[in-house]
């Protein structure tokens, strides 16, 4: 009857598809760099605290190092005093 009507509907429809497809399209480019700049974000994260972690592992290492070495001079400064003590005396007898 009212042929006018059927031609508004359609026009509503197609209106109605294109706005669903443009919502989808840009939800789904959103989510797309979204989840690119996520991946590339954690790649570089991972080669950041590897790196930081060598770093501080030779630290760690070196200081340990100088540690002992200070730790070993002063245990060899008293057995080098008993040795001129004990040289000292034999000198005296």
């Amino acid at each position: 009857m009212y042929p006018n009507l059927n031609y508004k509907e359609k026009d509503m429809k197609k209106t109605e598809s294109l706005g669903t497809k443009i919502t989808s399209i840009f939800i789904g480019t959103v989510l797309f760099i979204m989840i690119l700049s996520s991946i590339i974000s954690n790649h570089k994260i991972k080669g950041i605290l590897n790196d930081n972690a060598k770093m501080i592992t030779k630290q760690i290492l070196n200081e340990t190092k100088k540690g002992f070495q200070v730790y070993l001079k002063t245990l060899s400064l008293p057995v080098d005093l008993s040795d001129k003590e004990v040289k000292n005396q034999t000198k005296v007898l």
